[in-house]
């Protein structure tokens, strides 16, 4: 049985806790997430930088990052993506697309 301790623990390790961008499991998990993009969606962006992000712990990990990615045809944009790092190198792209001016996050 769990003390209130124990939960409280729990539901911490449950929170998304903001990340350093220049980490570099962070920085592999952004350069997979276009990579990816780029071979679902047949475009060729390149990444720049992650801008900024959080990940979750919970049988893998869960980032959610905003990164910074070009192409020859425009500029640099921001672009949010969320990836599923469950460890040994086995990645799944969630979710890659353009920020909006007014989103917030």
């Amino acid at each position: 049985m769990c003390s209130s301790h124990c939960l409280l623990f729990l539901f911490l390790l449950s929170l998304p806790i903001l990340l350093l961008t220049t980490d570099p499991n962070v920085v592999e998990n952004a350069k997979f997430a276009v990579s990816q993009h780029n071979k679902e969606a047949k475009t060729n962006l390149v990444f720049e930088s992650v801008v900024e992000g959080r990940y979750q712990l919970n049988s893998g990990t869960l980032y959610e990052l905003v990164l910074k990615a070009s192409s020859p045809a425009s500029p640099s944009a921001n672009y949010v993506t969320s990836v599923w790092d469950h460890g040994f190198n086995v990645r799944d792209l969630i979710d890659f697309y353009k920020k909006m001016m007014n989103e917030i996050g």
